[in-house]
């Protein structure tokens, strides 16, 4: 008898029931105290007795997702902080820099390749901080838009206009410094504006002549270097170029008329070849002629909306040659034709007639 009880004994399962009977204690005891509560220490969500398990689940997950509440809050600003970054603002369509691209000039396509090949890669000025990617032309104020630039990227030494035309000392960054994806990445920079300011031919060819060849003095070595570049060193070997007499406008047409641009001296050569228009995707190609109206809205650009004013060649110590009156004093029918024909891309390119 006694093994037969042992037997059946044997036979319950006590662990499982002795487990049972430990669980049934606990939820009697939780139900005799009904405001027995958790409190997350990083969240407002407490856990209360006598819910059901899947009430119990889902306040557990809250708590989960509250504890990282403010970490994901953070995420969220540093990805907005950096959206605003990267986001291209659009001008209004009232806005001076709206007025400004209708005067752009683009290609058809972006060949970046094309422009790194191109010589105006190493003449276009990249400015980050001014937002800006300028093309100086030599003869039409380049001088003052340096200075600008300069000035707001933080030179102290930005009215050093000597520092400021040297490439290798003036701490400007230049197209052909960047990779091809990140000059990619700023050709379609929405928010740099890219320009440059252009002369008419005819005064500019002018202009050259007068400040190259007439106004140096014949035993200067700018003088000799410019004579050198308009015929060639055989012929400055070969002539005495400080007694001899000043080469004549008409022999200095004479004398680029047939010259490939790659030859020329950036004082006298194309400047849509200079700058690379048509094939570099500027946003404004403006005139000289009109830059008092012009200028404004890109001084603004360039100083974040702390000056408008562009500088006179006299505030900027460098005086302008002066050929509004040479004009038709040097000009003839003849050579008018020959300066039409030379600049002839230019003539069409950039609108003067």
């Amino acid at each position: 008898m006694y093994r037969k009880a042992s037997n059946m004994m044997n036979l319950v399962p006590w662990r499982p029931l002795c487990l049972l009977l430990l669980l049934l204690c606990i939820y009697l005891y939780l139900q005799t105290d009904s405001n027995v509560s958790y409190s997350g220490s990083s969240s407002n969500t407490s856990i209360e007795s006598g819910k059901s398990f899947d009430e119990l689940k889902s306040s557990v997950s809250q708590m989960t997702i509250s504890s990282g509440t403010a970490e994901s809050e953070e995420e969220k600003e540093d990805l907005s902080l950096a959206e605003a970054e990267q986001a291209q603002p659009e001008d209004p369509a009232d806005s001076p820099l709206a007025k400004l691209r209708e005067f752009k000039v683009e290609p058809d396509s972006l060949d970046v390749d094309a422009i790194l090949a191109h010589p105006c890669a190493n003449r276009v000025i990249v400015s980050e901080k001014a937002k800006v990617m300028y093309c100086p032309i030599p003869k039409a104020a380049n001088s003052n838009w340096k200075l600008m630039i300069r000035k707001h990227e933080g030179f102290e030494d930005f009215e050093d206009l000597a520092l400021a035309h040297d490439k290798n000392r003036n701490g400007l960054k230049y197209a052909n410094h960047y990779s091809k994806d990140d000059l990619k990445r700023l050709l379609e920079d929405k928010s740099i504006l890219k320009f440059t300011f252009a002369r008419d031919p005819l005064s500019r060819t002018l202009s050259c002549y007068l400040n190259k060849f007439v106004n140096k003095e014949k035993d200067s070595d700018e003088y000799k270097e410019f004579m050198a570049q308009l015929y060639d060193w055989n012929y400055i070997e070969m002539h005495d170029i400080v007694t001899e007499e000043r080469p004549s406008f008409e022999e200095f047409v004479n004398q680029i008329q047939n010259k490939p641009n790659e030859e020329m001296n950036e004082h006298w050569a194309p400047q849509s070849f200079l700058c690379g228009i048509g094939l570099f995707p500027y946003d404004f190609v403006g005139k000289l002629e009109d830059v008092e109206t012009y200028a404004p809205p890109i001084i603004e650009w360039i100083s974040s909306g702390k000056e408008n004013h562009f500088p006179t060649q006299d505030e900027i110590r460098f005086p302008s040659g002066g050929t509004k009156d040479s004009i038709e004093q040097y000009y003839t029918d003849d050579i008018k034709n020959k300066v039409k024909s030379t600049f002839k891309d230019d003539f069409a390119m950039l609108g003067y007639k």
